[in-house]
């Protein structure tokens, strides 16, 4: 089969063998559609990708069941389902898992990238979609996820104002949600001026340049009577932008980090800021939480908007290059039905 692999830096198509069922517990999946994540995209284009194998990035995606383990049967799965997954799994048995916090296991397994024709996976991990979902929007499903869990772990309600850090279909997924949710103030922020038009289409009612708006000037227009947002959500990767967030937090406001940063990636802060300010920082770490509500809720976030531009699978080497996003939210694979 066709998989796309990276190695010393490049990424190139390779040949491999299809996957076998190995486990009970695997399914063996024939992708149709596969996202290249923003900070997947980032960690490869800062030369500082490094990754236990070629082919363990770009986990999203979307496919249909070809074939079930023999105890592969616990959740109803057939053949010819229409399915998701999440790339990641937790071992079950060490001390985080024990004690109910799964998400932060150590000894976590992985499933290959989607950008290939086959993958086996978890039973456990695989999820059938809504028949009202088209299959190719299935591959945000990773990202519902992670929406859902920026508005838990921020405690944002219809009273917040919150600002979104870059533009890509991660941070406009969240601030269409947050509109969805009634949230009072949804404010973009992103040095592109040609992407900025994007955050509009999806619910925000203030985008600022960066670089060129003040943003602490508009943080304090727009948020009056708190003087700060209630939460800063950074989706895009951008330091200097990352730095100055921690200036337009109210106090006592939430700083949530949903994007992975390549390694070395440093900022300086002013500890009295959080010493007055007390913040509240997360980084989150992607997890299967929430599943029931995610699948239900994302026939309702118009995903329809993110796939406009599908790309033939021959050509997904394209999605690897900036060149690809100068006026495009996302890169999507089609893979051969």
């Amino acid at each position: 089969m066709k998989i796309l692999g990276i190695s010393h830096g490049k990424v190139r198509f390779n040949d491999l063998p299809k996957p076998q069922i190995i486990y009970p517990d695997d399914i063996l999946v024939k992708i149709q559609y596969a996202l290249l994540p923003p900070d997947d995209l980032g960690l490869y284009l800062g030369g500082n990708m490094i990754i236990p194998n070629p082919y363990m990035f770009g986990q999203a995606g979307s496919g249909i069941i070809e074939e079930l383990g023999p105890a592969a049967y616990r959740k109803g799965l057939s053949e010819g389902d229409r399915v998701v997954w999440f790339y990641r799994a937790n071992c079950g048995m060490c001390y985080q898992c024990s004690t109910g916090r799964p998400l932060y296991c150590p000894n976590m397994t992985y499933c290959t990238t989607s950008f290939a024709e086959y993958m086996t996976w978890k039973e456990a991990y695989i999820y059938k979609i809504p028949n009202s979902l088209p299959l190719e929007q299935g591959v945000f499903f990773q990202d519902v996820l992670d929406c859902l869990r920026v508005f838990h772990e921020a405690e944002i309600d219809a009273d917040s104002s919150i600002a979104i850090l870059g533009v890509n279909h991660k941070s406009l997924l969240i601030a269409w949600y947050a509109k969805l949710c009634g949230v009072r103030s949804v404010t973009v922020v992103s040095p592109n001026p040609r992407m900025l038009p994007y955050a509009k289409r999806f619910g925000a009612d203030h985008v600022v340049r960066f670089g060129t708006d003040n943003l602490l000037m508009l943080s304090t227009e727009i948020n009056e009577a708190s003087g700060g947002f209630h939460a800063v959500i950074d989706c895009g990767g951008s330091l200097p932008l990352l730095r100055e967030a921690m200036d337009v937090l109210m106090y006592g406001g939430s700083l949530v980090i949903p994007y992975v940063y390549r390694p070395g990636s440093k900022i300086s802060v002013n500890l009295s800021d959080f010493y007055f300010k007390e913040p509240r920082i997360k980084v989150l770490k992607q997890g299967a939480l929430d599943v029931p509500k995610a699948l239900d809720l994302m026939p309702r976030l118009g995903l329809e908007r993110l796939t406009e531009n599908l790309v033939p699978f021959e050509n997904a080497l394209s999605l690897f290059s900036p060149k690809f996003y100068e006026n495009r939210l996302c890169g999507i694979a089609q893979l051969p039905g």
